[in-house]
C-alpha cells in the first residue's frame, strides 16, 4: 500500500516539475501605440523607448520621462494639428478684365471684343467664377469665296478655379479651372461665290440673319502673380468644345461669342485682377487657436513656419514653468 503510494506521488511529480519549470510570457505594450513624444533633436519614431515613462507634471501636462537620463520629452499629442486650409472661408473677392481680345483685334484678329470676370475667394482654394462679356466677327478668307458676320452678341460663362498653392504665399497662385459657357446671337453669310464649270459662269448668294444659341465647356491651367499692391496679372491656357448648337440650313456657324472659332479647339487669355481683402482689420489667424502664446494675428504663415513657432512658443512655456528641466526644446 505504501508502495502503490509512493509510486503515485512520483509519477505526479515527474509530470508537475516540467510545466512549473516553463517561463510565463506577459503580452508587452508597444510604447508607440501608448504615447507619441516630440523630440526637435531627432525624429519622435527613432527615440529609444525603453526607459520612457509617461506622467503628468505640476501643470497637468502629460510628459515622457527617461527614468536613466531623467530627460523630458513635451508630448507631442498636447500640440494641437494643424488646420487643412489656413486662411478664412471668406477670403478675397476679386474683378478681372482680360486683355487678351482687345490686344489681339488691334493686331488684325477679326473676332472677339472684351471679357470681365469675378471671383469670390473660398480659403484661397476653392474660387467660384462668373463671366460676362460680348463678342462679334467680321471676316473674309483669303480666296474671297465668303464674308461671315456675327452681330455684338454677349455671352456667360460659369465655373469654378482650384487653388493647388493654397496653404503657400497668397501672392501666387497655379489653378486649374471649368467653365461652362452660353450665347445666343445672330450671323449672316454673304458673298458666297458660287462658280458653275459647265456655263463658265460665277454667281454671288448671300443668307439672310440667322440665328443660335450655342452652348460649351472649358478646361483651364493658368497662374496668377501679384505685380503692385491688389492688382494681379495672370495667364490661362485652355481647351474647349461645343456641347450644343442650334440647326441651321447653312450649317454650323463659324464664330461662336465667348469661345471663338467653332474648329479651334484651344484658347488663350492674360487677365489683369484686382482683388479685394474681406478680412481687412480683422484677426484671421490666431496663436492661441494653437494653444500656445497670447492671441497675435499670424498672416500668410506657412505651415512649417507656424508649426516651427508653436514648438518654440512651447519650449518657452517650458524652460519659464521648470528652469531646471533639460527639455528638448530650446530658445530661439
Amino acid at each position: 500500500m505504501t508502495r502503490r503510494f509512493l509510486l503515485s506521488l512520483l509519477t505526479a511529480l515527474i509530470f508537475a516539475l516540467p510545466a512549473a519549470a516553463q517561463r510565463k510570457i506577459n503580452p508587452v505594450t508597444n510604447p508607440n501605440t501608448v504615447t507619441t513624444g516630440k523630440n526637435l533633436s531627432q525624429r519622435a519614431d527613432t527615440l529609444d523607448r525603453t526607459n520612457l515613462r509617461e506622467m503628468t507634471d505640476a501643470n497637468g501636462r502629460v510628459i515622457l520621462v527617461d527614468t536613466v537620463t531623467g530627460r523630458e520629452v513635451v508630448d507631442s499629442t498636447a500640440i494641437p494639428k494643424l488646420p487643412p486650409m489656413i486662411n478664412p472661408l471668406l477670403y478675397k473677392a476679386s474683378v478681372y478684365v482680360d486683355l487678351w481680345d482687345p490686344v489681339a483685334r488691334l493686331l488684325g484678329t477679326h473676332h472677339g471684343l472684351f471679357r470681365v470676370g469675378a471671383e469670390l475667394n473660398l480659403h484661397n482654394r476653392y474660387i467660384p467664377v462668373v463671366e460676362f462679356g460680348l463678342g462679334k466677327a467680321d471676316y473674309t478668307p483669303e480666296d474671297n469665296n465668303f464674308t461671315y458676320r456675327s452681330s455684338l452678341a454677349p455671352f456667360f460663362k460659369l465655373g469654378m478655379n482650384y487653388n493647388f498653392l493654397y496653404n503657400s504665399n497668397p501672392d501666387y497662385m497655379a489653378y486649374a479651372g471649368l467653365r461652362f459657357g452660353f450665347s445666343s446671337f445672330n450671323y449672316t453669310i454673304a458673298d458666297v461665290h458660287v462658280d458653275s464649270p459647265y456655263w463658265h459662269e460665277s454667281e454671288s448668294v448671300t443668307f439672310p440673319r440667322q440665328h443660335s444659341t450655342a452652348s460649351y465647356v472649358e478646361i483651364q491651367f493658368g497662374i496668377r502673380v501679384r505685380i503692385v499692391s491688389n492688382f494681379s496679372l495672370g495667364w490661362a491656357v485652355g481647351y474647349h468644345a461645343v456641347m450644343h448648337t442650334t440647326p441651321s440650313r447653312v450649317g454650323k456657324p463659324w464664330y461662336i461669342p465667348g469661345f471663338g472659332v467653332r474648329t479651334s479647339p484651344l484658347s488663350v487669355s492674360v487677365a489683369l485682377t484686382y482683388s479685394f481683402d474681406l478680412q481687412r482689420g480683422k484677426k484671421h489667424a490666431k496663436a492661441s487657436a494653437f494653444g500656445v502664446g497670447d492671441p497675435t494675428t499670424v498672416p500668410h504663415l506657412h505651415p512649417g513656419e507656424i508649426i516651427s513657432d508653436i514648438q518654440q512658443e512651447a519650449a518657452v512655456q517650458t524652460e519659464e514653468d521648470d528652469p531646471d528641466s533639460s527639455s528638448v526644446f530650446t530658445r530661439p
